[in-house]
């Protein structure tokens, strides 16, 4: 019982610094330069009438949202006319690899938890059956 509570307090121990670290990220880089966001779909339309193509923020919840909606849906005319097609296409295989990576992530970890709690499940099994001790020696 000693070894996963271990094993859960170093799991929670590495959220606490992942959690850390984002909160750093907000204090040194976000808070004080804020982001810039493309807003505008057309550079035509925004030379006739003269609107910002970045809106600029500095509220975290208003980046998250505009991020999101612009790498969700992914548009392939609005990210060819601001970046060309090689940067879609580097766009498009960044979104795929995420993706890739976040599964192998996820199935690295369910087989890493199973095999540690299941080594500690047999450890205490095989402890507790005493099979040699130095008196039958």
């Amino acid at each position: 019982m000693n070894e996963f509570l271990l094993a859960l307090g170093l799991m929670m121990l590495n959220l606490f610094i992942l959690y850390i670290a984002y909160l750093l990220w907000l204090a040194v880089w976000f808070n004080p330069f804020g982001a810039e966001i493309p807003i505008d779909q057309s550079a035509k339309h925004q030379e006739r009438t003269r609107t910002k193509v970045y809106a600029q923020t500095k509220t975290i919840s208003i980046f998250r949202s505009m991020i999101y909606s612009l790498i969700r849906k992914l548009d392939m005319e609005y990210w060819a006319t601001h970046c060309g097609n090689d940067g879609y296409l580097y766009l498009l295989f960044q979104r795929r690899f995420l993706k890739l990576s976040i599964y192998y992530s996820i199935i690295s970890l369910v087989l890493s938890f199973s095999s540690n709690f299941y080594y500690l499940y047999t450890k205490e099994d095989t402890d507790s059956k005493n099979l040699t001790t130095l008196e039958s020696i």
